[in-house]
């Protein structure tokens, strides 16, 4: 079924997120001087998350499974971005920007290594084709 799809190819560019989140870790702890660099870097590791892991997503999955595992991605992406715009927010609010900035990031860099250990890891360019 389509669920099970989208956790079998889930883990697809589990890699951009962590360079993603190296980069927030160390733009909030860098100050202002070295931040611009260091958004633009994480901004850079974002964007190239999501092209390749929609795309790999898109390659992988059935044919006739393939819009219903979409929706499943895009309802999780988009709901994702609010929801952690109040945390974040909340925590901001609590500890000051600094802190809820760099306790954000070390939250992403523990999910994304604990995906990495429990998700089923992705074949080459075989498991892509068939």
């Amino acid at each position: 079924d389509a669920l099970s799809a989208a956790v079998e190819y889930s883990n697809a560019g589990i890699e951009g997120p962590s360079a993603c989140g190296c980069a927030s870790q160390a733009s909030g702890a860098s100050g202002a001087a070295g931040l611009l660099p260091l958004l633009l870097a994480a901004g850079f590791c974002q964007v190239a998350f999501f092209a390749t892991a929609n795309g790999l997503i898109q390659a992988s999955v059935p044919d006739e499974l393939r819009g219903r595992v979409m929706g499943l991605w895009t309802f999780t992406f988009g709901a994702s971005f609010p929801l952690g715009s109040l945390v974040m927010g909340t925590a901001a609010e609590a500890f000051g920007f600094p802190l809820a900035w760099c306790g954000g990031t070390l939250v992403m860099a523990l999910v994304t290594g604990w995906l990495r250990t429990t998700l089923p890891a992705r074949g080459g360019a075989e498991a892509v084709s068939g």
